[in-house]
């Protein structure tokens, strides 16, 4: 699953690298081509291969869609905010790295409380409702930063990193336990694994689509100033120092506007996945809908449904 992961770097250098080099330069023509054509080649090769990594029918499985996608918008969020937001403590509000990681502090405090209880609520009341509150904690904490500004009170910033937390701590368990139970026992290690590769493929898309938006609105609004734009996001945030000017902080608190506006249209996008693909707690014992019965390459049928299918006449015994 990690290939899949690592598939997506050449695809994320396109939007690093394209405001520097334009839209149209030949690089990132190249780059737009080489992602087209590596996603085509992987297409093809887990429909028409033997032993694909995941089979094209488990796809169909909503609750095993709605999670890798869920998954994935999660982390682009979360991620992206996580970058553009060290950016603005430092560079507009003078924090230094050290005091921008314990700035965060309240986040991770809320994430290590939410996942445990993650946990026992999705176990009583299924992965539902829990996916439902943590979107709703994430599209309010990420709708108050689409607010901010250069003076913006700490408390405000404060709450924002708590529910962001707490919608991080929550998202996790139901989501992998939707995967997992959408799909046959034998193919739990493969949900649980897409769910991973989902995470990571987040995570990057996160950082180049935000973190690309920013520095592109960033230079848009300051097109007469140049020695007042911010240093290149390409160069380490701990290196970037504080704007001198009020104008370059004004226009890079605004730019983180329209970073988070993504950040925003993902969490929304996760509470629709989640409405459309999850199924009621009712559905199984503890909130968990059954695994769906599939059928094996050999004819038997998988042990999704708990009971085991005893092999055909021409199967061999088990050594």
């Amino acid at each position: 699953m990690s290939r899949l992961a690592r598939s997506a770097r050449p695809s994320a250098s396109v939007p690093i690298q394209a405001p520097r080099n334009g839209w149209h330069s030949p690089l990132t023509l190249v780059l737009l081509a080489a992602t087209a054509a590596g996603g085509l080649a992987f297409a093809v090769t887990e429909t028409r291969g033997r032993y694909p990594l995941i089979e094209p029918r488990y796809l169909r499985e909503p609750g095993f869609a709605g999670a890798t996608l869920s998954a994935t918008l999660a982390y682009l969020a979360v991620t992206g905010f996580l970058f553009v937001n060290s950016l603005y403590l430092q560079q507009v509000r003078g924090m230094s790295a050290l005091a921008s990681g314990v700035a965060l502090l309240p986040s991770s405090l809320a994430l290590l409380a939410a996942g445990p209880l993650a946990g026992r609520l999705t176990g009583r009341y299924g992965p539902r409702p829990v996916l439902v509150a943590a979107s709703a904690c994430l599209i309010t904490a990420i709708a108050v930063l689409t607010q901010l500004t250069t003076t913006s009170p700490l408390p405000l910033l404060v709450g924002a990193y708590l529910l962001i937390g707490a919608a991080w701590g929550l998202l996790n368990p139901p989501l992998t336990n939707t995967a997992i139970s959408a799909m046959p026992r034998d193919q739990a290690g493969v949900a649980s694994a897409a769910v991973g590769a989902s995470r990571q493929l987040g995570a990057v898309l996160g950082v180049a689509v935000m973190g690309s938006v920013l520095a592109s609105r960033t230079q848009a609004l300051l097109p007469d100033q140049p020695a007042r734009r911010p240093p290149s996001l390409a160069q380490p945030a701990a290196s970037a120092g504080h704007l001198a000017s009020h104008a370059s902080r004004t226009a890079f608190t605004m730019a983180t506007h329209l970073s988070y506006a993504i950040g925003l249209a993902a969490a929304v996008a996760i509470l629709i996945v989640v409405v459309i693909t999850m199924r009621p707690a009712s559905a199984g014992r503890g909130g968990t809908p059954p695994a769906p019965r599939h059928r094996r390459v050999d004819g038997s049928a998988s042990p999704g449904s708990g009971r085991q299918t005893p092999p055909g006449p021409g199967a061999s015994a088990p050594k």
